[in-house]
């Protein structure tokens, strides 16, 4: 079996499972395995959801099988995915330390030397915030530190995490959280992000002392890694908000943006905007022309489309970065209509319809007037939305 970096996990066969060789056999729920390498000690591997693929060797007699894996769990045997075999995980999210500081580490510099305190506590003292969701879900920010020493050097590092916690917690349900949750992140750094490692508790694996006390050994998921999503350097200055400037607001927002239904595809095409590309194409625009006129048919008066985006312009007018004027409006409307339901090709500039560089610039100013439209429906008002944005030195927002 070989997990690569991004997370594909493959399983290689000599042979098939149950002997013979049946090639109508394309998947398999789960697999369940031991690792023997000196590593992992003999961890139990459990891969879930596996398609197979094969190559037949006749002279060999049996085939070559090999299984992707769509959840690979290091530590434990579990069902399913829908198996409620946890109670905790510890989601480690590289953009969430950056957009919330931890203040585990501190130092002191004084004359000739340098002091360094670890706070290395892990229970409510570390918690940053807690949020608390349907069914027993919880979610909470939680501080951290890590040290390590040998003989010539000590390396200390500081993280936030997010904290997972319901009792009967399932894998599907885990990972569906969780993306949720980056998709929240995403909005407020302006971009795509994903976690880097997931570690799970269960009472399945648990070694109790003498003294009572119990040890959870961790258990460790991998999901293959989104291909579109690049590693990158987080850079503070360049979000749309951090923590600190939300934190008494973060419990409601985040609960506005979980519990809603409506916002969920608004935010969807809001996330695809942010996704890098090479090529600007009319999708593009469209994704963002429909997350606007999705937004006001679902938070404010139904009308026409022009005139949903007069009223939004409206608005936001006090908003300095949103530079959308009056005279794009027509042409933002008719660039819907001529992409969306692809008119002729004559049709274009009877219509007003952009194209080139004129219809990437006005889809860079549509997309700060979605960026109003939900920060407005998190609870900003505009003198607040206002300041974020200029408070905000990033590309994606014009220079002030």
């Amino acid at each position: 079996m070989t997990i690569w970096p991004e997370g594909k996990a493959v399983l290689e066969l000599m042979g098939q499972f149950g002997g013979g060789f049946d090639p109508g056999v394309r998947h398999e729920d789960v697999i369940w395995g031991r690792c023997y390498d000196s590593q992992k000690n003999g961890a139990s591997v459990t891969l879930l959801d596996c398609t197979a693929s094969y190559t037949v060797n006749f002279g060999l007699g049996f085939p070559l099988v090999r299984y992707s894996g769509r959840y690979t769990l290091i530590g434990i045997h579990i069902l399913s995915d829908i198996d409620p075999a946890f109670f905790r995980a510890l989601v480690h999210i590289d953009a969430l330390t950056a957009w919330c500081p931890s203040d585990t580490v501190k130092t002191v510099h004084k004359e000739g030397e340098i002091t360094v305190s670890v706070d290395t506590r892990r229970g409510e003292e570390s918690v940053v915030s807690s949020v608390e969701l349907d069914g027993g879900l919880v979610l909470r920010l939680k501080k951290g530190a890590s040290y390590s020493s040998d003989q010539t050097k000590c390396t200390i590092e500081r993280e936030t995490m997010l904290e997972v916690l319901k009792e009967g917690l399932c894998i599907r349900d885990l990972v569906s959280v969780v993306r949720r949750f980056e998709e929240f992140l995403a909005f407020a750094i302006l971009k795509p992000l994903e976690h880097s490692r997931i570690v799970l508790f269960s009472e399945q694996e648990v070694q109790v002392f003498d003294d009572e006390k119990k040890y959870y050994h961790p258990i460790e998921l991998v999901i293959k890694s989104n291909s579109i999503i690049r590693t990158t350097e987080y850079k503070p200055h360049t979000f749309l908000f951090n923590y600190k400037d939300v934190a008494p607001d973060f419990k409601p927002m985040f609960l506005k943006y979980y519990t809603n239904p409506s916002i969920k595809q608004i935010w969807s095409n809001m996330m695809a905007s942010l996704e890098w590309s090479p090529l600007f194409t009319s999708n593009d625009f469209l994704i963002v022309a429909q997350a606007v006129d999705g937004f006001s048919l679902r938070f404010r008066k139904e009308s026409s489309f022009l005139d949903q985006l007069k009223a939004l312009r409206e608005e936001f007018e006090g908003v300095s970065k949103m530079t959308l004027t009056e005279g794009d409006l027509l042409p933002v409307r008719d660039s819907r209509n001529y992409y969306s339901h692809i008119l002729k090709i004559e049709e274009k500039e009877k219509r007003n319809a952009l194209d080139g560089m004129a219809l990437y610039e006005i889809t860079e100013k549509l997309r700060i007037l979605l960026f109003c439209c939900l920060l407005s429906f998190l609870g900003m008002d505009n003198a607040r939305i206002n300041n974020m944005m200029n408070n905000c030195h990033n590309s994606i927002l014009p220079m002030g």
